[in-house]
Formats: C-alpha cells, structure tokens, sequence
C-alpha cells in the first residue's frame, strides 16, 4: 500500500501533526469555452485542502535470554532482524490498508447488503469495471504510467485469476519493471496481491477470519502516508524504521544479572484517506 500513497515528511523536532493535500480537478470548459485567438484565458484558481493527522509510534521487543546467547550459533542476534523488519513493515502496510478500507467508498458485490455477502460473492472482473466507472465519473486521478490501482488479498487474488477476462503480469508485452507485488492489468487497472487483506464479518466488524474481503481500487493522491526515522541504526534500510539491539551489560541497572539481551523496532508513521471518492473499497466474499 505504502508504495502508492502521497508522501510527506517531518522533519525531526518539529512535531507531531503532518498536513495532507487534497486535490480538485479543474472544472471542464463549457461547450462555446474555446480561446479567442490572441487571447489568453482568464485564470482559475486550483482548489485544494489540507487534510491533517498526527503521527503515530509502533514497536517491538525481543528478549533474547543470555543462555540462548551463549549456546545460539547467532551471538549477534543478527537473525532476529529480519523478524523486526518484516513485522514493522506489515504493521505499516496493514495500518494503510485498514485506513482505506474504512473510508473508501462503499462498493458491495452484486449490489447486495452486506449481510447478504456469501462466499460466492466473489471478486470478479465485472465489480472491477463497475469501480473504474465510478472513479472515472470522480475525476480519480490516474497514476503516472496511464493506470488506477487494485490492492487486494491472497482470498480475492485466487478468486479473480480464476476469472478468465484477466490478464496476468506475464502475458505483459510492453512493461519493463512492475509494482511490488503486482499480480498483472486489466482494464485500466494494476492488480496488486497484498498479504495483509482487511477482512471484516456480514455485521461490518473487522475480523482476521471474516468471511467479507476487502479490494481497494483507487486513483493517485487517494491516500498519503508519513514516516519519520528516528536515527541512527538501521532505519535508512526500513524507510522510517529502526532497529535497535542492546546487549546487558555492567551499565544496564534493569537487567541486574545480565540475563537477556533485547533486539527492537522503533518506527513513527500514519496514513490517511485523502479523497474517498477516488478510491473505492468492494466488499465481497471469497472461496475458501
């Protein structure tokens, strides 16, 4: 998700808050709107607004006890990081993913209610067409390669290469790098599998074994994030994050007999929806 937000920074020491920008397209010229020759056109002022959030701190800590210190053949924890780095990242991306999917706009599949979704329900190439109609008839700006986004999860991307109207990234004949994740295109679309679906119940209520499926189709600037890092470690490798590793030892007043070394992740981030008419979020079952 965090490849395709709107990005913003803050710099160290001032703040907490970030400000957003929300875009409006330009109103259409009338029909009898042509120049006149010579002239130039009046000018229009860009409407835009700011959409602002606080950001938010996450983390985690291992405790490695000074026994499996010693008898590990890792002394250095250095297998531990990879575990941080790949929790850090998916609590991001989830969070991004999370915040879309609750503010987008609402498409159900098959026009049902809700609590009507069953597992047949499933992501099909026609409710992809239904939320392109509704971006374009929103003015949903599209990426710079010509494309809207769908993110979706392993559930809805089984489901939807069963459909035999998609095309998968393989059959591509003019793409020369593709999107992290990116499972191929069809109709204006860049379909991208993500690990970490929202899923939610009939009742609306999230739920990591819901049987509702979440797919978001958006345009650009739909969503932005912010990261900040907070120094030092490894954090230029975790865009934002940190990794931080402390070893006991005779300074360490909260660890009176040495016996556990502690390997962390330290990151500062938020997302937040920009636009909910440019990014739609079909609700829909899926095949167990």
């Amino acid at each position: 998700m965090n490849q395709f937000a709107q990005k913003r920074e803050i710099p160290q020491g001032e703040g907490k808050t970030v400000s957003f920008t929300r875009y409006t397209p330009l109103t259409k010229a009338a029909i009898t709107g042509f120049l006149t020759e010579g002239a130039n056109p009046d000018g229009q002022i860009l409407t835009t607004a700011s959409v602002t959030d606080t950001i938010k701190e996450w983390g985690a800590v291992i405790n490695i006890s000074s026994l499996l210190s010693l008898t590990a053949i890792d002394k250095n924890i250095s297998e531990k990081v990879p575990l941080l780095a790949q929790y850090i990242a998916e609590t991001m991306d989830w969070y991004a993913m999370a915040e879309v999917a609750i503010n987008a706009t609402a498409q159900v599949a098959g026009g049902k209610a809700l609590t009507d979704i069953v597992a047949t329900d499933v992501l099909s190439t026609t409710e992809l067409r239904k939320a392109k109609r509704t971006l374009k008839k929103n003015k949903a700006l599209k990426f710079e390669d010509g494309y809207l986004v769908c993110v979706l999860g392993p559930d809805a991307s089984f489901d939807l290469q069963g459909d035999t109207d998609f095309l998968d990234a393989g059959k591509y004949s003019d793409i020369v790098s593709l999107y992290r994740g990116e499972l191929g295109k069809w109709m204006g679309f860049r379909v991208v599998e993500d690990s970490t679906p929202y899923l939610m119940g009939v009742n609306g209520v999230q739920s990591d074994s819901g049987a509702v499926a979440n797919t978001l189709c958006f345009g650009k600037h739909a969503y932005g994030d912010i990261r900040l890092a907070s120094g030092g470690g490894d954090s230029e490798a975790l865009t934002g994050a940190e990794i931080i590793i402390k070893q006991s030892g005779p300074g360490d007043t909260s660890n009176a007999l040495n016996r556990y070394s502690t390997a962390g992740v330290l990151a500062a981030y938020t997302c937040k929806t920009l636009n909910a008419n440019w990014a739609i979020t079909i609700k829909h079952g899926y095949t167990a």
